[in-house]
């Protein structure tokens, strides 16, 4: 990390506030996140990246709102068969969910598909990891807890642009 475990911000202020390409590095040598700014707002495809460099997140944002698409990758720390492979995919319109959200095993399989209507899960599948599929009321549960979970894991995200690019 660097000095102070505070990671450096480069980018450019316009009226106190970025605009324009940012980046934000944990070290002269790990470049932690990476996107644009609107008049202080996150804006367009921001990258996150783990400590070994490996590119765990795509997010997309409108004026600081999620809207657009979600991807994410095994981190480094799930180990060297499952490092960089697909995790996750979805997409956001004006801050909520739509459309399909997928998830996948190591091996590439899919484990689970939420399906959103107006920001609501309206249907989920899930499989086991032999590929059975779960019964309804099973998936359902899981399509609840993987979404609390990708839920506090983009609004982690969020809250990590903001706190050092203010």
């Amino acid at each position: 990390k660097t000095a102070k475990n505070k990671p450096v911000v480069r980018g450019t202020k316009v009226g106190g506030v970025y605009d324009g390409s940012v980046e934000i590095w944990t070290s002269p040598f790990i470049k932690q996140a990476a996107g644009e700014f609107n008049r202080g707002k996150p804006t367009g495809l921001w990258t996150f990246w783990d400590d070994d460099g490996t590119k765990i997140v795509e997010v997309t944002y409108i004026d600081g709102m999620f809207s657009g698409g979600v991807t994410m990758w095994n981190p480094v720390a799930s180990g060297p068969l499952s490092k960089g492979k697909l995790k996750f995919r979805g997409a956001f319109i004006d801050g909520d969910w739509s459309g399909s959200a997928v998830s996948y095993y190591a091996d590439g399989k899919v484990r689970s598909e939420r399906v959103y209507q107006g920001g609501v899960i309206c249907d989920a599948f899930v499989t086991d990891i032999q590929g059975k599929a779960l019964p309804p009321e099973e998936a359902r549960k899981v399509a609840d807890e993987d979404e609390r979970i990708d839920n506090a894991f983009v609004d982690a995200l969020d809250a990590y642009i903001c706190r050092w690019v203010k």
